[in-house]
């Protein structure tokens, strides 16, 4: 029979060569202390120290980029579309004068934002000065339109908006938008916006950018009534004060706009008044 301290000594040997080692309680205390003595906490509760746990890494996707797996951190644009983020503003491109296109890109004092850039601004205002509706002829109106607009220094050629019974506005006005008020509001997109009989904004601004002043047209019952002769598609509208060169003692009378109005700017119910009535003009930049 071996003897117990025979017995012990093997167990140890073979212990030993397979490479183990048995737990030691006291050892693994002093451990901890020494540890704790240091300032070293690291343990996972497997041993390994590399504090990683199957939960992934601490950047909460476990793919070790620092990322989050809600995104980039971009976030989504705060302006709903159409609108775009200009410097913490929410603008529509294709709309703003101070971001036509692109963010910081504005238009020029003349121009208005169209048609995905700046595009000339085709006036339409009111004369800040009313006439009879005998002014000389239609040659006459014309060249008050474009001294009214000189005077304000807007640029390009101007013509009024009347017709004659032979020649209707529509044939010898250009066919080219945006058509804009002088606050730069768009009066209407496009020659067929304009003569479609609904405006987008009344024409009730003269050639400085001003609110017109009231010019009553009583048997018509309106208090901002306009010279024209016009329909709203641009045609003779019926009465023409003896083609804008009638005299007081003619009688002749004339069809006249309501500049308040969207929808009878040009006619207003084909009413018409007296000639010698002192009323505004349309003018419209060609």
């Amino acid at each position: 029979m071996i003897p117990a301290m025979a017995r012990a000594a093997s167990f140890v040997a073979a212990v030993s060569i397979a490479g183990c080692t048995l737990p030691n309680p006291a050892f693994d205390e002093r451990e901890a202390e020494t540890r704790a003595e240091l300032g070293d906490t690291r343990s996972d509760g497997d041993g390994d120290g590399d504090h990683d746990g199957e939960s992934g890494e601490a950047n909460g996707d476990g793919d070790g980029d620092g990322e989050s797996e809600s995104g980039d951190g971009d976030g989504d644009s705060p302006c709903p579309p159409p609108l775009s983020d200009c410097e913490g503003q929410c603008v529509d491109l294709d709309k703003d004068p101070n971001n036509c296109g692109d963010c910081g890109a504005p238009c020029g004092q003349h121009e208005v934002c169209a048609f995905d850039g700046c595009v000339e601004s085709k006036y339409i205002f009111v004369t800040s000065t009313p006439t009879v509706g005998g002014l000389g002829g239609l040659e006459m109106a014309h060249e008050l339109c474009q001294t009214h607009a000189s005077e304000a220094r807007l640029p390009g050629d101007y013509l009024a908006w009347l017709s004659t019974t032979n020649v209707g506005a529509a044939s010898f006005h250009s066919h080219v938008g945006p058509y804009v008020r002088r606050d730069g509001k768009i009066i209407a997109h496009n020659w067929q916006d304009l003569i479609d009989g609904q405006l987008n904004v009344p024409i009730d601004l003269d050639e400085t950018g001003a609110p017109i002043e009231p010019a009553a047209a009583p048997s018509c019952q309106l208090d901002f009534a306009v010279w024209t002769g016009t329909d709203n598609a641009g045609s003779w509208g019926g009465d023409t004060c003896g083609e804008w060169a009638s005299s007081p003692e003619m009688d002749e009378i004339g069809n006249v706009g309501n500049a308040k109005s969207v929808d009878a700017w040009s006619t207003s119910g084909q009413c018409s008044e007296a000639c010698e009535l002192m009323l505004p003009l349309y003018c419209v930049r060609q």
